[in-house]
Order: C-alpha cells, then sequence, then structure tokens
C-alpha cells in the first residue's frame, strides 16, 4: 500500500515505523522521501451526482435546505446534472406532484427517490472538478520507486465512474 501510495503521491514524504511490543526482530520501517515539488490544484468540491446518492446523502442534503423546499426546486438545485425536464420525470416516476415538499417525504419516499435517481440517465458528472496527479509526478514516481528499465506515461481526460 505504501509503495503504491509513494507512486501517486511524489510531492510527500510518507513514513510508517512499527515496533513489535514483545518480539524486536518484527520491528520496521518504511520511507518513502519527496521527489517532487510539484503538487497538483486542490480538487473543487462539486454537488453530488444523482448515481452516487443513497438515503442518507439524500436525507443530510435535505436537513440543510428550507424543509419548505419543493422536490423539485430541491433536485434541480443541490444535485448535479438534473435539469427541470428531468426533475419533472423523476417525480412524475415516482407517481408525485412538483409541488410536493421536502419535509413531506418519509423514510419510504426517500427510498423510492433514491431508486429512480440512481436508475434515471443523466449527463455524466463533469471530470473538470478533479485535480489529476499529472503525467510528469506519475512518471517521476514510477522511476523513483519501481526503478523500471523504461516507462511511458499517458494522460486522458479526467472522468468519473458511477457518480
Amino acid at each position: 500500500y505504501f509503495q503504491q501510495l509513494a507512486i501517486i503521491t511524489p510531492y510527500a514524504q510518507l513514513e510508517f515505523q512499527y515496533s513489535h511490543s514483545q518480539s524486536d526482530h518484527l520491528n520496521f520501517q518504511i520511507r518513502y522521501d519527496r521527489r517532487s515539488e510539484q503538487m497538483p490544484e486542490p480538487a473543487r468540491q462539486v454537488k453530488h451526482h444523482p448515481t452516487s446518492v443513497n438515503n442518507l446523502v439524500i436525507q443530510q442534503l435535505m436537513e440543510r435546505v428550507d424543509a419548505k423546499m419543493t422536490l423539485h426546486k430541491f433536485l434541480t438545485s443541490e444535485l448535479s446534472s438534473i435539469s427541470p425536464a428531468i426533475a419533472t420525470r423523476m417525480i412524475k416516476d415516482c407517481s408525485w406532484v412538483n409541488t410536493k415538499t421536502i419535509s413531506s417525504l418519509s423514510d419510504l419516499d426517500i427510498t423510492k427517490l433514491v431508486q429512480v435517481l440512481r436508475r434515471t440517465n443523466v449527463k455524466a458528472p463533469d471530470g473538470n472538478c478533479l485535480s489529476p496527479l499529472g503525467e510528469y509526478n506519475l512518471n517521476l514516481g514510477i522511476r523513483k520507486v519501481l526503478n523500471p528499465d523504461y516507462v511511458a506515461t499517458s494522460r486522458d481526460k479526467p472522468g468519473a465512474y458511477d457518480g
């Protein structure tokens, strides 16, 4: 684990020391020195994607907003990739009306909503909020930790899987 972590975080110094209380021959230390000053930009916080939520996340989001907010407004303002038309369709799939408020949702209703959120096809999350390691740091991490004879790295646009 530490070796893999050292590869993808060459801008960090990692050190782990284990001391066994009864047997000194089981003691060990792992250290990976910092190899780069180039850190990736911090990732940006974004709204939850509908496919990534569960009941608890929805309940927490609902606690942060006005209880009188309509479910339609909640879906379009608190989750990513949900347009007014998609929100209307989701509410209809639940057999509710657009004016239903979030305070009127029971635990069973939230479960039903989460199921609809997960099965509705919406635009994939935007990967621009992610902060990829970068080809330079990945190449450096592999070279310094694994010391291979040859390294080739490439970069793809950032993306998200499963919300």
